[in-house]
């Protein structure tokens, strides 16, 4: 985390190697403002790095004021720019190198044929993100805990849906690959493409799912490691997507959410996740957490505290 001083090339560090290949997610905090994701794979372009909002369709574009550097340490700001560097605004920056058993990226061009797309995790994926990048289109997400069937989008709100015929040509993904059907949504031909692959590995990442026990006072989820980071969505239903993450707060008494469907400033309303031993445990009055509503299944992608030291070029 850290606050806007709208001074050009402000270095941010965040301890990961972002010389690589690896992602920059930033979202402001304190204002309404786009969810941006740059990454080194994509890279710079015409008019600066490019960049995506998870919670829009839109194209990538380029705009050198949001962020000028990927960095050894952490990254460097552009100019003046409200996405990631204004003054008076809070920031957080979620930032994901890509190592084995953790992260990859991988981009491609499509055909309009069913093909398997290479990925470096050296595991099976827990979570595919997929996103046309030339042209407009959904964020589509598939996830271990869900049929190979069904997809989400990340940036919509909306329950699990099947009305797209077979996105993944019905293959589950392996260790080395994942498969896309001729479908435009993920492979059409003339566009390009990227996807964010996260692994489900034990003690590192999790990815799961739990049923909803109705419980206002709060239901824990067993990850198997504290949790430092926590992505999460109803699948039953229309409802936000959730972030929380330890340096923002995950405790029983402060627990501000991002929504990555949502342009929408940090909430802080009774929808709280804290930090256990274990994992995390969820509360609330309503039913987007499972605390209200129970049977109705969620799922999640979970990150372990502490990650860096973890994240050796060796895994």
């Amino acid at each position: 985390v850290y606050s806007g001083n709208s001074v050009a090339n402000t270095q941010i560090p965040t301890g990961i190697d972002n010389t690589s290949k690896s992602l920059v997610w930033i979202k402001v905090r304190t204002t309404t403002d786009n969810h941006m994701w740059s990454d080194s794979v994509r890279g710079e372009g015409p008019n600066g790095y490019y960049k995506l909002y998870s919670n829009n369709t839109s194209e990538q574009g380029g705009n050198s004021t949001a962020l000028s550097s990927f960095d050894s340490n952490g990254f460097t700001t552009g100019t003046v720019d409200t996405e990631s560097n204004a003054s008076g605004q809070d920031y957080v920056a979620w930032n994901f190198r890509a190592v084995p058993k953790f992260f990859d990226i991988q981009t491609w061009s499509g055909n309009n044929t069913i093909r398997q797309i290479p990925h470096d995790l050296t595991s099976v994926p827990g979570m595919l993100i997929v996103k046309p990048i030339t042209t407009t289109g959904s964020w589509y997400c598939w996830h271990k805990e869900i049929s190979i069937t069904e997809y989400l989008r990340l940036n919509s709100g909306d329950e699990v849906k099947t009305d797209i015929p077979d996105l993944w040509d019905g293959t589950l993904p392996t260790n080395t690959e994942f498969t896309i059907n001729a479908n435009g949504a993920v492979n059409g031909a003339g566009q390009d493409f990227i996807a964010y692959l996260f692994a489900d590995e034990p003690g590192l990442i999790k990815c799961g799912n739990y049923l909803g026990d109705g419980v206002g006072s709060g239901q824990e989820i067993d990850c198997g490691f504290e949790a430092q980071w926590v992505l999460l969505k109803d699948t039953s239903d229309s409802n936000p997507w959730y972030i929380w993450d330890k340096e923002r707060g995950m405790t029983s008494a402060s627990s501000p959410y991002l929504r990555p469907n949502e342009p929408d400033a940090e909430g802080t309303n009774s929808d709280r996740c804290e930090a256990i031993s274990n994992g995390f445990k969820v509360s609330g009055s309503i039913n987007r957490l499972g605390n209200a509503t129970n049977s109705r299944d969620y799922i999640y992608v979970a990150i372990a505290a502490p990650v860096v030291e973890s994240m050796t070029a060796e895994q």
